[in-house]
């Protein structure tokens, strides 16, 4: 879009206007039905926006379709599809934000394959608790005494353990 930007033409209206569409998943984008829209001055489905769009710039073309690509392989679990996707890349052909993507990717490899193989481990129960905590703290108006805050939080979820009392057995009054 930098590249219409000092043109003012009818291109720069419509990338300025649509580009979220660019960023919608392929699976979303809408196929049949028609909207108006200001750019063309008629009526026009999503999908042909894209098309639109992505005929104008090789590079971005490139850049959408690995993008893309990238996430379906993402969705459907597919590791190798996803590796070799990312592998094949060339600086050239993508974008430069797209390539920071690409060289991050690269460079963290591990992590993503344990996402892929292993996608129903995230981190929910964490961030839960995140919540909880933080509700607590807006809850409280505050603490005096960071320990008592942190006993408080600990009795909540249940990981405190108070030392119980030991109890002797009566000995029914018998002596030893």
């Amino acid at each position: 879009m930098n590249e219409y930007r000092n043109k003012k033409g009818p291109n720069y209206t419509i990338f300025k206007n649509n580009w979220k569409v660019l960023l919608m998943d392929t699976s979303k984008t809408i196929f049949s039905k028609y909207r108006w829209n200001k750019s063309f001055k008629a009526y026009k489905r999503s999908s042909d926006i894209v098309e639109f769009m992505l005929s104008k710039d090789d590079i971005l073309r490139h850049s959408y379709e690995l993008v893309q690509g990238l996430r379906k392989d993402l969705r459907l679990c597919n590791w190798p599809k996803f590796i070799n996707r990312l592998n094949s890349v060339s600086k050239k052909s993508v974008s430069k934000g797209v390539w920071k993507v690409v060289k991050y990717y690269r460079k963290h490899q591990r992590m993503l394959r344990n996402t892929i193989y292993y996608p129903a481990f995230n981190n929910g129960a964490i961030e839960g608790i995140n919540n909880k905590i933080k509700l607590i703290k807006r809850i409280s108006f505050g603490y005096r005494n960071f320990n008592n805050f942190k006993a408080r939080i600990m009795m909540i979820f249940s990981l405190y353990k108070g030392e119980k009392k030991k109890t002797t057995k009566p000995n029914n009054g018998l002596a030893a």
